[in-house]
Parts: structure tokens; C-alpha cells; sequence
């Protein structure tokens, strides 16, 4: 019965399982690394030996998504009376006859000694090394979100003068852009639910789409209620979108890569915020006030086109691969069917995870710090260091190109060393220190070096949020997991804003920086 549900399982998992470009793989020890192992190693220069893969006849029953411990458990449970792995019997569960042949030779591919037996080490090392690549499914995704983000972008130069034109105030612009942000709070949590109802796809279809309508809309709007309006579409295409962007990776990230396959969400936001306000300009000054409106809709629903035509459905995908391990494991005694897998866990039961605690109230401070960033630092270098717009964008500019360089290294650290927290938190103490710096600069060029200092700090910690947040759920937790962090980012921004907005008019804006900088 046990080997019929898994090869059932099995069955369903290579059923499900379309799109396989990868790309190229890293050569690297498959274990997972000390920062001494790192940096000795790379201070000799020696070229570690590559393991062997999982052999192909292996691959449906997805080993290399396995966390090390259920892989253990798989193997703990698939062995001879001598303790090595019985080939023949992960065949079969596999879906394959387990001819002597067949375990010749996947016993052939996974015996790194030559002794013609397979231990938990050898086969350890292959899952591990199979799980090195990234899925190039991130392609399209890491595409369509720059385009999402750009076009986010491209509003902030040209937004206020709509609302000029319109005879809006100050306090009239904050609640059409305070719009965003809050139909982002009140759509997460749903959209990630019907994420794991309908499927992450229809999310990344949407999204752009509802994006497009709204964005094209803010070009013929006439009046302060039709600015609320279409940019709380905006809000609600951004948020299905990420949270169908980020269950998505989720699904096709193992425990070797998932800093550097979630990474997109981090790099696509920076380079899309980074060239959509130039581009908004740009377009201003060239055609007119509407005009970055209507590009950037067309953008969108070229967005959403890419995503209906490149992307594939990974919600059974993922759900096969959960049933198969399940099946592996033992945990369906009369059948899956009958037995389904238990509801995901609550909010609160997830809030009372001391890892989740930890994660959070970092993601919720970022939020802040985000959120107090225009009232606090870019007042400081406009009114203490009276810098010119130029220079201004300039110091962010050369911030945003330098944390986009800087995820490279952080991502492979994040993916290599035993904890994730040996990157994060020394970043996380320097960004800390550097921010209760800057009030201290008396130059531009003082102020400018310790700001991209700070994103620098950022990039080597942002990248390992959300692997954390992996490495900490089940497969089922994580929509609630997604959309409890990214509601309490979305929080946290509106809280800095409004707090340090009024710290910094109350006490002057050193005071708010330095508040900021404590926090973290």
C-alpha cells in the first residue's frame, strides 16, 4: 500500500512539473558552510569537487526540495538491513520497475566512494547538489515585477503636478499616495488566500492588469476622489501581484537557493524605483502630463501578457511534491485522499514562533525606516546640507546601483553559510550604526558615502528575509506567513512616515534620524 500511494504521488509530482529551464549551476560544496569555511576556502583558491546530481529516474519525487531533515527521514526509512539505501525501493516509489539495471545504475550515480553502496552523506550531497540551481521561471517573474515597480516609479515626479493641476494641497496629495499603501494593508492577506485557492498565476495575470487600469485611469481623472480611486487599484494590483510573485518563488525554491530565487522581489522593486521616476520625467518633458500614465499602462498589460504566456501554474505542482514527500515519510497510512493534510496554522499560532517574532519586528522596522526615509534623511540633505536636487538624486541613485551590486554576494552568503542570521545581523548592526551617522556628516560628499554605506548594509540583510521565512514554515503556512509580512512592511511605512514626520517638524530632523537609528 505504502509504495502504491507514492508512486501514485510520484505520478502526480512529474505530472505537474513543466518548465525546467535552470540556470547554470554553481560549483560549490553541497553542505551548507561556516564563514570560516567561505573565506578559507577562497582565500586558497581551491576548487571544491562537484557532487553527483540526483539521478533523473529519482527526480519526481522531488528529494532536492526536501529540507535535510525530512531527507533523513526518507532515507532512515528506504534502507537495507546494512544501512545504506535500498535503491530499488525509492524506484518504485518513484514510479519506476526497480529492474537490477535501473539500480546498478542509480547506485552507480550516487556512490562517490566506489564501494557500490549509497550512504546518508552520498545521497545527502546529491539532493543538495540538485537543488543549486535556480529555476529559470524567475526570468519572467523578476521581468514583469521591474516593469510593476518602474511604473510605480514613473508616478512620483509626475503625481504631484496632476494634483496641482487639479487644486489639491499638500495634505490632498498624502491622502491620494497614503491610497496606495492602504489598499495594500486591506488586500494581502485575501490576495494571498486566493493565491492558494485558485493559483499563483491568475495573480500574476491580474495584477499588472488591475495596475494598468488604474494607472491609465490617474491620466483622466478630474477630481480628488478619481486619484483615491484609480490609485487604490494601483495598491490592489501590487499587492495580488507580489503575493503571487513571492508564493510562486516559493514554490520553486529549494533550501540550497532560495535567497538567490526570492531575490528578484528585492532587486526588481530597487531597479524599477531607481529608473520609473526618470522615465516619468522624461516623458513629461517630451510628450506631456498624461503621457507616463498611458506608456505605463501599456507596460502593464504587456506585463500581464508575459505572465499569461511564460509562466506556468505551480499550485499543484506544489501540492503534488508535498503528497509524495508525505507519502515518502509514511504519513498517509490509508491513503492521502483520506487522509488530507492538516489546516495550515493561524496567524496568532504563527505570531507565537519566537524565529517569526524575530523576522517580523526586522521587516516591521525596515517598513519604518522606509516610510521615515523621505521626512527624515532627504530633508536632512536638502535643509541642513543644502544639496541640490541633483545632488539628491545622485546620493540615491548611486545608493540604489550600489545595493542592487551588493545582493549578489549577499544572496550566495545567505544560500552557503549554516545560519542565515550569521549575514543579517552584522548587517543589520551596521545599517543601525551608519543611519546615527549620517546627522553627524557636514559635507555632501560626507553625507553621500555613509547613505550608500547604509544600502550596502541594507542589501547583505533584505536578501535573507524572506528565506527565513521559508526556512520557518511549512509549505502550507507560508501565503498566511507572506501576507503577514507584507502587511506588517506596508504598516510599518505608514507609521514611519506619519511618526518621524512629526518628530522631524517638533525636534528638527536630526532627532528623527537619530530616533530611527535606535529603533533599528
Amino acid at each position: 500500500m505504502r509504495v502504491q500511494l507514492a508512486l501514485r504521488a510520484a505520478r502526480q509530482l512529474r505530472s505537474c512539473v513543466g518548465v525546467s529551464g535552470a540556470w547554470p549551476r554553481d560549483d560549490f560544496s553541497p553542505r551548507r558552510q561556516s564563514w570560516g569555511d567561505c573565506c578559507s576556502r577562497g582565500l586558497s583558491g581551491e576548487a571544491p569537487r562537484s557532487p553527483e546530481s540526483l539521478p533523473e529516474a529519482l527526480r519526481p519525487l522531488g528529494l532536492q526540495y526536501l529540507e535535510v531533515e525530512k531527507l533523513r527521514m526518507v532515507f532512515d526509512r528506504h534502507v537495507t538491513q546494512e544501512g545504506h539505501l535500498d535503491a530499488r525501493a525509492l524506484l518504485r516509489a518513484a514510479g519506476r520497475e526497480g529492474s537490477p539495471a535501473e539500480v546498478s545504475s542509480v547506485v552507480a550515480e550516487l556512490d562517490r566512494t566506489g564501494d557500490g553502496r549509497v550512504t546518508w552523506p552520498e545521497m545527502r550531497a546529491a539532493a543538495e547538489a540538485a537543488g543549486e540551481s535556480v529555476d529559470g521561471r524567475v526570468r519572467p517573474i523578476y521581468a514583469a515585477l521591474i516593469l510593476m515597480f518602474a511604473s510605480q516609479g514613473a508616478q512620483w515626479p509626475v503625481l504631484p503636478q496632476l494634483a496641482a493641476g487639479l487644486d489639491l494641497d499638500a495634505a490632498g496629495l498624502g491622502l491620494v499616495t497614503g491610497a496606495t499603501a492602504l489598499a495594500r494593508i486591506a488586500s494581502n492577506a485575501p490576495a494571498a488566500s486566493l493565491a492558494e485557492r485558485i493559483g499563483r498565476r491568475p495573480l500574476l495575470v491580474a495584477g499588472p492588469a488591475i495596475m494598468a487600469v488604474g494607472v491609465g485611469g490617474l491620466a483622466a481623472s478630474s477630481s480628488f476622489a478619481h486619484l483615491v480611486l484609480c490609485n487604490s487599484l494601483v495598491g490592489v494590483g501590487l499587492a495580488a501581484a507580489v503575493a503571487g510573485a513571492g508564493l510562486y518563488l516559493s514554490d520553486i525554491a529549494t533550501p540550497r537557493n532560495r535567497a538567490r530565487t526570492t531575490a528578484p522581489v528585492l532587486q526588481s522593486a530597487l531597479l524599477g524605483f531607481a529608473a520609473g521616476p526618470a522615465i516619468g520625467g522624461m516623458l513629461v518633458e517630451a510628450v506631456g502630463l498624461q503621457a507616463p500614465f498611458v506608456v505605463c499602462a501599456a507596460v502593464l498589460l504587456g506585463s500581464s501578457g508575459t505572465a499569461l504566456a511564460l509562466l506556468p501554474e505551480t499550485l499543484n505542482e506544489a501540492a503534488a511534491r508535498r503528497e509524495a514527500a508525505r507519502s515518502l515519510l509514511g504519513l498517509c497510512r490509508n491513503g492521502c485522499e483520506e487522509q488530507p493534510e492538516p489546516p495550515p496554522t493561524g496567524i496568532l499560532e504563527l505570531m507565537r514562533r519566537p524565529a517569526l517574532q524575530g523576522l517580523f519586528s526586522v521587516v516591521a522596522i525596515n517598513g519604518f525606516s522606509q516610510g521615515a526615509m523621505p521626512v527624515t534623511t532627504v530633508l536632512f540633505m536638502l535643509e541642513t546640507l543644502n544639496m541640490s536636487s541633483m545632488q539628491v538624486g545622485g546620493t540615491m541613485t548611486m545608493s540604489v546601483l550600489m545595493m542592487i551590486l551588493a545582493t549578489q554576494p549577499a544572496t550566495w552568503l545567505s544560500d552557503r553559510l549554516e545560519s542565515r542570521k550569521t549575514v543579517m545581523l552584522p548587517s543589520l548592526l551596521g545599517n543601525a550604526l551608519l543611519t546615527g551617522m549620517l546627522p553627524l556628516a557636514t559635507s555632501p560628499a560626507a553625507y553621500s558615502g555613509i547613505f550608500t554605506a547604509c544600502a550596502v548594509a541594507n542589501a547583505f540583510s533584505k536578501p535573507s528575509i524572506s528565506p527565513m521565512l521559508l526556512d520557518s514554515t511549512t509549505g502550507r503556512e507560508r501565503a498566511r506567513a507572506l501576507a503577514l509580512r507584507l502587511t506588517v512592511q506596508d504598516v510599518g511605512t505608514l507609521i514611519g512616515a506619519s511618526t518621524m514626520g512629526l518628530l522631524a517638524s517638533q525636534l528638527g530632523t536630526p532627532a528623527a534620524i537619530q530616533t530611527t537609528a535606535t529603533l533599528q
